[in-house]
Formats: structure tokens, sequence, C-alpha cells
């Protein structure tokens, strides 16, 4: 994606912003490898892992870090979000996602049993985000929620906030109250999960992400042979995991970076990653 941010909205900036897109989409054409979308495809793929990691640490020279923990798998609950940034920093160093120990094996162990019947199980994953400025996003398609949800939906399902659960309250209970602290204007609760009418609100963003039982398992199960037309039973051999919830905890945190830089681009210019937090 490219961003120009035009002066003011006066005809005159906006017209030497179209002016400047032009002429660097023309230099762009003559110098990318990259010459239609397949090709630029196949050089994001083989560069991902390079793509994600300048993401996530684009963010942290921002002050802006990312960690994600299994709140939910086969039935047994891991502690929701305490104190954040102690939280996310000790996610950043554990090996199987979870913020309580004895939770996390009771978790694995559960695991397990699903594999020994040859069977899966999904869950749910937490995610935070520590340190985005406010006035980040839009209110119509390029909502923050908009934006993440579009890369992370491939998953199952997302919720923000308090998600589903604010539709049993009432406005009283589920607006975020503003005040102030130490100057900076913060909310003294966060069931929006740090985000206002699409745009974020300086708040940590939380989200849960649903993650479905891995569907290729080993026990029969029944489909349909559409070259003969016939049912039949399927039997899938192989190495499957009896749950994904582990491996798509960093796929999260990756993506969710990504997304994030897209949209400080686009409010601050790609020069804020040259920066640092007092940039904000």
């Amino acid at each position: 994606r490219l961003h120009i941010r035009p002066e003011n909205d006066s005809i005159a900036s906006q017209s030497a912003k179209l002016h400047v897109r032009d002429a660097v989409l023309a230099y762009l054409d003559a110098a990318c490898p990259a010459k239609s979308k397949p090709d630029a495809l196949c050089w994001a793929a083989r560069h991902l892992f390079e793509l994600q990691l300048t993401a996530r640490h684009a963010l942290a020279r921002l002050g802006i870090t990312v960690g994600t923990h299994i709140r939910r798998c086969a039935q047994v609950e891991d502690r929701a979000f305490a104190d954040l940034e102690k939280d996310v920093a000790t996610l950043s160093e554990t090996v199987f996602p979870t913020l309580d120990i004895q939770q996390g094996e009771a978790m694995q162990a559960a695991i397990l049993a699903a594999k020994a019947d040859r069977d899966s199980v999904g869950g749910v994953v937490e995610t935070a985000v520590l340190g985005m400025p406010c006035g980040v996003g839009e209110p119509w398609f390029d909502s923050v929620e908009g934006l993440l949800s579009h890369a992370l939906f491939s998953l199952g399902g997302v919720e923000f906030g308090d998600g589903f659960a604010l539709a049993e309250g009432t406005g009283s209970l589920c607006n975020d109250p503003f005040r102030l602290e130490d100057g900076h204007v913060v909310t003294a609760s966060n069931h929006n999960g740090g985000i206002n009418g699409g745009i974020t609100n300086g708040m940590p963003i939380l989200f849960r992400c649903a993650v479905k039982p891995t569907p290729s398992i080993a026990q029969p199960q029944q489909t349909v042979d559409f070259l003969k037309n016939e049912e039949i039973d399927l039997t899938i051999a192989g190495r499957h995991d009896p749950a994904i919830v582990r491996r798509v905890c960093p796929v999260i945190d990756s993506v969710t970076a990504l997304v994030l830089c897209d949209l400080l681009a686009g409010r601050y210019g790609t020069d804020i990653f040259l920066k640092s937090r007092e940039a904000f």
C-alpha cells in the first residue's frame, strides 16, 4: 500500500499529492522486479518471515508490543490478562503460551487425550497490544477492527474488548468513561478493547480469536466421492496436530504487527518507523 499525506485539504495540496503518487508508481513500475500481482505475492511469500520480524522490531522501537495466550482449550481456561505489561513480557519467554503454568499443563494433557482418541480440540486465544497511540484507524472500511479481522478471520472468529458480552449490558455499564491521568486522557475501563468507532483511543487493544479443532483427524469421517457420486468413509493418515491453538499464537502476533504497521504508515507516513516513542 502507498501512503502519501497532503499538507492540507486544499485543491493545490491534493493535486500535489496525486502528482507525487503518480511519480512514485511510475518509478516502482520501472524499478520493481515484480511486474505482476502473482510475482509480488511470490516475493512476499518468500520473505514472509523477514517481513513479520521487521514489523515486530519496528513496533518495538515505537514502544508497541504484542502478546497472545491461549485463553481456553479443551474446556480448560487460562486466567485473563491482569498486569498487561508483565503478562505480555512473560509470554515472550514461555514455550506453551499460557499465563497460568498449571492450567497450561492441564491443557496439554487434554490435547494429548484428544490425540489418543484420534480426535482434535479447538480453543480461544487472547491478544493484547500495548502502546498503540490514539487516533489510528478510521470509522469506515479501514477501521482497526475491520483490518485486523480481515487478516484473522481464517481462524474462525474475532471479538474485541468484551465482544458479544456487550450485547447483554447497558450503555452506562459498557461505555468507557474518559478521565485525566498524569496529564493524559485515558479511560476508566476498557470494555471496548482500546477502540472507539474504528479508531484507537490509546488504551490497550484487546481481542480474542476462536480457533476451530483441526479438521484432519484419524477417525473415520463421512464424505462424498464426487467422481463416483457416492458416499464413502474417509480416514486421514499421517501426522496432524490434535490442536493448533499453540501454533496460532505467534502467527496472530505477527499478523497483528503487520496490520498495525500498515495502520501507522497510513496515519503518520513510513518515516514514523525511523523514530521513537516520542514521535507520538
